[in-house]
């Protein structure tokens, strides 16, 4: 998967377990269905955000309601790590090693782990992209940034460009090698003589949206 589109920054203070699924129940799930995003509010009591929370993610962004604003720059101080991988039957996660450290309006947060979804949770004017890579860091307090990473196989329309790096779409080597190396087995850590750098799953351009969102770790 190639070229990245935009970078989204999403931050919560807490964090929402799931809870435990008998299996005799639905279970959330991507894809039309009973367990299909619209319906996730009434799986559980423990989702009842889902359908009732005011700043539930992924969203779309509208260009003709954002406020345009001067945000602070973001610092990504990602050193190479070694890969350690899991497909937790959700998504294909990363777990990352320490040392590596977001920076943004003077505050640390150290990334944990990067995962992926297909296609973007994230739209833009109601179109998503092929797939979003969610980078998860956390500050010393406990709060949240996420940065959202929207690629796309395809090059951007003319009208659309203002929110893409306009390059042409390339071949992301790092992501080639998570594929080749996603464990056959689910749920299962693939710790590997590997060496990765989350630095090649960003973009040229670090120009961002940002919004106030939820965040539900789904490990």
């Amino acid at each position: 998967f190639p070229v990245t589109i935009a970078i989204i920054s999403v931050t919560k203070t807490t964090v929402n377990k799931s809870s435990t699924v008998d299996d005799h129940k639905v279970h959330w799930s991507y894809v039309d269905g009973a367990g299909s995003p619209e319906k996730w509010g009434s799986l559980d009591k423990a989702n009842v955000a889902c359908s009732a929370g005011k700043t539930q993610s992924p969203i779309n962004i509208n260009s003709d309601r954002i406020l345009k604003v001067d945000l602070p720059s973001l610092e990504f101080l990602y050193k190479p790590s070694a890969l350690s991988i899991i497909d937790n039957g959700h998504t294909v996660m990363v777990k990352y090693g320490e040392g590596s450290n977001l920076i943004v309006d003077g505050r640390q947060y150290r990334l944990l782990q990067f995962h992926f979804h297909k296609p973007s949770e994230e739209a833009i004017n109601g179109e998503r992209t092929d797939m979003v890579v969610h980078l998860v860091h956390q500050h010393f307090d406990g709060s949240l940034a996420v940065v959202g990473v929207l690629m796309s196989t395809k090059p951007p329309s003319t009208g659309k460009k203002m929110f893409s790096s306009g390059d042409s779409p390339k071949e992301n080597s790092l992501i080639s090698t998570l594929w080749s190396n996603v464990p056959l087995i689910k749920n299962q850590m693939s710790d590997l003589a590997l060496t990765i750098d989350a630095n090649q799953l960003l973009p040229a351009d670090r120009g961002y949206f940002t919004f106030r969102g939820s965040y539900r770790d789904w490990e």
